[in-house]
């Protein structure tokens, strides 16, 4: 569902020049022509009016109403607004000082000269002109007409040259001017070459009429799954997910977590797809989605007392490796910057909205603010290539609303395609892979032939049951698909270590053949005291089942460089490593 306040560009076109505006889908059309009567000067005892293919825009209908959507091109047509017959009466009604009395003129008397005067000779009304008729589409219609022909009898020559509907009509504007149909090209003062506007609309009952034979009830023009509950029938309301409210990731994004799972990623996938037998597809699985990319606000509103992120953020990494030289970093660590550069200064994408002074217009970047934070989506995305078949599933009904759009927006800048699912991962997951279900069976790619396969699972553990679900999948997708890497992340702290040990411990003992891999980091709180509210630590894992052979390594390096980057900032904390095989 359009967001109200999404921001779209139109392209007005007036006598073959076209007018770019950015606005809102909240605007109406009378905004709109406000807007550009500030861009193209207009005489103000001219009217502006809006057509979208044939049909005139009210100017009380708002551009999401109207249908309007990115990069749609709309006809302006100005013209003299009509006198009516109250003007004299209105001119009477002003409050205008009295005149002065006239004063007597004194005649004079001066020599007369005899003038001549020569009458021009009246133009012959059989006489043939060339005139052009231009179109919306820049087309260039040329007519020849006799003076005495009527502007109804020029509409009737267009209509055999051009085909037009029969349910519409056609004016004929010259500059901003309409002509009306019963007077003739000599009183509308036509000449040789000149040219005139057409304009071809749908009659208003007409539109009106097509506008109502639309019986789609509300709630089946919505995405399936994510129609509002107010707009459902009654005998839906209480099903599935759409009653569910769920967390959103966005409020807390870009925390030390974020950053450990998205350098660990990289890691496991640039590993997958260069390996020996790289020209084989990696099929890349995320049961929980997320949103794609997040902003730094994290939804905060001005009331909001929320406390801030707690150190380090993904802003806090970005401004300390901003200045390094990238060319010895570790691949995870590039990638990671050249992604948060491609959501914030990348100027390919001129679409996408930018707060006030986060990027501006200089040319010198240093001195910028980041303003979208990338997701473990993003970033695995872009290391991954065309033959690697992708599925994104969620099931929280606005995160799923912004990775559909963030997946839109983003998917030219990505080589592989993308099956993005509204339901819930874990189940289907599991019904695809382990149970193969034909109803599961992929639209985009068909069955499992094979592939190897690389599984992100990031719960969200508030929900309640998910660390069961996910021990249960770790060790069915090692049953049924050997060739699949599986990671599953979980928060480690003083208050729930014991939960994410005993896991880890119910995991190994379920299945003994498993090559179990966990890495995990610790931030101490050098402010911790004994009568702190605070934790003194707090962390976060990843278990990774079949980790390819250098993800150790590899994981330990990349996370040594960005600990080590992070440790120069003033307000810096203990980060501490640990990687060990279970």
């Amino acid at each position: 569902m359009a967001e109200v306040d999404e921001a779209i560009k139109l392209k007005l076109q007036l006598l073959g020049n076209s007018t770019p505006l950015t606005v809102q889908r909240k605007d109406t059309i009378s905004e709109v022509i406000k807007m550009f009567k500030q861009v193209v000067p207009v005489e103000s005892d001219h009217i502006v009016e809006l057509f979208y293919n044939t049909t005139r825009l009210q100017d009380v209908r708002t551009i999401r109403q109207c249908g309007l959507n990115e990069g749609d091109s709309l006809t302006v047509v100005v013209r003299e607004r009509p006198m009516h017959n109250s003007f004299a009466s209105s001119i009477e009604a002003l409050d205008l000082e009295p005149m002065r009395p006239a004063q007597p003129m004194h005649a004079q008397h001066l020599p007369q000269k005899q003038v001549e005067l020569q009458t021009a000779a009246a133009a012959n009304p059989a006489e043939t002109i060339a005139l052009n008729l231009l179109q919306v589409s820049g087309n260039s219609t040329p007519l020849t007409v006799q003076r005495k022909d009527t502007i109804s009898e020029v509409i009737k020559m267009f209509k055999q040259v051009v085909p037009v509907e029969s349910d519409h009509i056609v004016e004929l504007f010259c500059n901003t001017t309409r002509l009306q149909d019963v007077r003739t090209i000599r009183q509308c003062g036509l000449n040789e070459g000149d040219s005139l506007t057409v304009v071809v609309r749908k009659q208003i009952q007409t539109a009106i009429e097509e506008r109502e034979k639309d019986h789609t009830p509300e709630w089946q023009k919505f995405y399936p799954g994510l129609a509002p509950v107010h707009a459902l029938p009654k005998n839906q309301r209480m099903t599935g997910a759409q009653t569910k409210v769920f967390d959103r990731h966005a409020y807390r994004a870009g925390n030390f977590g974020d950053i450990f799972k998205q350098m660990i990623v990289q890691t496991v996938v640039d590993l997958k797809v260069n390996k020996k037998d790289a020209s084989s597809p990696v099929w890349y699985v995320e049961p929980c989605g997320g949103e794609g990319e997040y902003h730094v606000q994290r939804m905060r509103s001005e009331m909001d007392n929320r406390k801030p992120i707690k150190w380090p953020t993904a802003e806090d990494l970005y401004s300390v490796l901003e200045k390094e030289d990238m060319t010895y970093m570790p691949m995870e660590v590039k990638n990671w910057m050249d992604t948060v550069k491609l959501l914030n200064f990348d100027e390919e994408m001129d679409w996408e909205l930018k707060g006030e002074g986060a990027l501006g217009d200089a040319e010198d970047q240093e001195d910028q603010n980041i303003q979208w934070l990338p997701s473990s989506t993003l970033v695995a995305l872009r290391l991954l290539r065309k033959q690697d078949p992708v599925t994104i599933w969620e099931d929280n009904r606005p995160a799923f609303a912004a990775m559909f759009n963030f997946v839109r927006n983003w998917s030219s800048q990505l080589d592989p395609h993308i099956e993005l699912i509204y339901k819930d991962g874990l189940k289907h997951t599991h019904r695809r892979w382990v149970q193969r279900r034909p109803g599961s069976i992929s639209e985009a790619f068909g069955k499992q032939k094979g592939q190897r396969g690389i599984v992100f699972i990031d719960p969200d553990y508030s929900r309640g049951g998910e660390a069961e679900r996910c021990l249960a999948l770790v060790v069915d997708l090692w049953k049924h698909w050997r060739s699949a890497t599986v990671m599953v992340t979980y928060p480690i702290g003083p208050r729930y270590e014991k939960k994410a040990r005993d896991f880890n411990r119910r995991l190994r003992q379920t299945d003994k053949t498993l090559d179990l891999l966990t890495i995990e980091a610790y931030v101490e709180n050098k402010d911790w005291h004994e009568n702190s509210e605070e934790d003194k630590w707090r962390g976060y894992g990843i278990l990774i089942s079949q980790a390819p052979g250098t993800t150790a390594e590899r994981a330990k390096a990349a996370l040594k460089v960005t600990c080590d980057a992070l440790s120069t900032m003033p307000e810096a904390h203990p980060i501490h490593i640990r990687v060990e095989r279970l």
